[in-house]
């Protein structure tokens, strides 16, 4: 079976979706955290319609930096509870391995996949999407896919 990603940048809003499939990307998107968690099954069921999971769900992960801090006075930190509920839905499905990567792979990601000719599929998308897309590809790189 080849390998299906779901790569997830989480926003307190929005969140950017990118689905890879046997090492290419396939598709992505921007939607609601309600609609992603809705959306994860169905996701799953069209795009790994033999297995009906996903393989990994890789997602940027949260740092509270110190000269930010004050700005999140009364959050309730919609992005860290978006990160959560992605990670218990991985722990329910013990073939769906659930990986956290930082935002500081994006830049060096992306000059990589420049330097290949890589286009992104994300392009005219969203921001979410687009940094969404380039985490699934430094995983993919990483992980030899």
């Amino acid at each position: 079976m080849s390998a299906v990603v779901l790569a997830v940048d989480p926003g307190d809003v929005h969140c950017g979706v990118a689905v890879f499939v046997a090492g290419a990307c396939r598709w992505t998107g921007e939607m609601g955290q309600d609609d992603l968690m809705d959306w994860l099954g169905v996701g799953a069921a069209l795009y790994a319609p033999g297995a009906l999971a996903w393989d990994a769900i890789v997602c940027e992960s949260f740092k509270l930096y110190p000269g930010k801090a004050s700005a999140q006075s009364w959050s309730t930190m919609a992005t860290v509870e978006m990160i959560g509920k992605l990670r218990e839905y991985c722990r329910h499905r013990p073939g769906t391995e659930f990986v956290l990567q930082p935002a500081s792979i994006k830049k060096g990601s992306a000059a990589r996949l420049r330097a290949h000719g890589v286009v992104l599929t994300s392009r005219g998308s969203g921001g979410h999407a687009k940094d969404a897309e380039l985490h699934g590809w430094h995983y993919l790189e990483g992980v030899g896919a």
